[in-house]
């Protein structure tokens, strides 16, 4: 009888334990978020799913004719020719050594012609140019996140000593003085942990785009480093400086892409208005016209073997999804060139 209940006060404690740790951990959906979402009448035209059959990071490039992911290696490249479907690999001749070097803290740039095929190595403060391969330190400390501008112009974030922060950095590589920001990030109490998120350019507008993962911010800049608006996210989830990497993150806004005046943002909450049992079988897409500062509406796309996407990309009525397991899904995607500015 002793050890029955010895059990039994075992599982009850458990069971305390578990309800302490739902009451105190900003689980995602665990209520009522507060927003609703405006679904635009879309749907997916001919959906394929094609698997590469080896891992793939990000999507990097899109045109009309090719999609292109960078690979858990840095110098290799895998192409998707959209009118067949073939798959390719375009292979540099990066050494075993540099690679170590170069480490998987990698992130590509691509010109609209796919020739000029640019690598940073955000650990080695540096870039590569792959045609031909050579190498050139663009600052003095590692970067998280790297934009290319022009030929020798870059937008960079990274830490600063002086505000112990990190914070965008303008760079030339023609210039020896550089340009810190001074009004577009957030003041942190974690060192840049509160303002992480993802960078685009719009290169149309000259604007760089960053959308935060934990708040509902997204800051549009020029490439002078001066803000010029900020867009709130439909969601309710304001800034939080204090942030602690030590208890579980509540990721809002996941991953993002830009298309001329539109930013997709994949969201990670579900709004008042949805069905849970559709919102658990797909992603919410919001879109916002970033230049108007406007919602624009949202759509779904389907997870696949419940796995979510890990990179989007749009291009002329096209959508292309990265999930998880390296499935890539390519979809026509009918009633989205209505929102763009021509």
């Amino acid at each position: 009888m002793t050890i029955v209940l010895k059990i039994v006060a075992a599982i009850l404690l458990g069971l305390s334990l578990v309800f302490l740790l739902w009451e105190n951990t900003d689980f995602p959906n665990k209520r009522s978020n507060g927003f609703f979402r405006k679904f635009l009448d879309i749907e997916l035209q001919d959906p394929k799913r094609i698997n590469f059959g080896s891992p793939l990071r990000e999507i990097i490039y899109f045109d009309d004719s090719k999609i292109l992911f960078s690979t858990d290696s840095p110098g290799i490249i895998k192409v998707l020719h959209l009118s067949a479907l073939r798959t390719e690999t375009l292979q540099w001749n990066l050494s075993d050594s540099l690679k170590a070097i170069i480490g998987s803290t990698f992130s590509y740039s691509m010109s609209g012609n796919c020739d000029d095929v640019t690598l940073f190595a955000k650990k080695l403060a540096s870039i590569f140019e792959l045609e031909p391969l050579s190498q050139k330190r663009i600052t003095d400390n590692p970067f998280s996140y790297a934009l290319r501008i022009s030929r020798h112009s870059f937008v960079i974030r990274q830490y600063s000593r002086n505000t112990k922060d990190m914070r965008f950095r303008y760079i030339n590589t023609n210039d020896p003085i550089s340009q810190w920001e001074h009004d577009i990030t957030f003041k942190s109490n974690n060192s840049g942990l509160s303002t992480d998120g993802q960078l685009h350019y719009a290169e149309a507008f000259g604007l760089c785009i960053y959308m935060h993962y934990y708040n509902n911010n997204i800051v549009i800049f020029d490439t002078t480093l001066h803000r010029k608006k900020t867009l709130n996210t439909i969601d309710t989830i304001k800034y939080n400086p204090d942030m602690d990497r030590r208890k579980p993150l509540l990721v809002t806004n996941k991953k993002s892409c830009i298309y001329k005046n539109l930013i997709f943002v994949c969201s990670n909450l579900k709004a008042d208005n949805e069905e849970r049992q559709k919102y658990l079988k797909n992603v919410p897409v919001d879109i916002y016209d970033f230049m108007n500062e406007k919602y624009k509406g949202s759509f779904y796309l389907p997870l696949h073997n419940n796995k979510i996407f890990k990179s989007l990309a749009y291009n002329k009525g096209v959508i292309a999804a990265l999930y998880y397991d390296n499935i890539v899904l390519i979809s026509r995607i009918r009633g989205l060139n209505r929102l763009t500015s021509h």
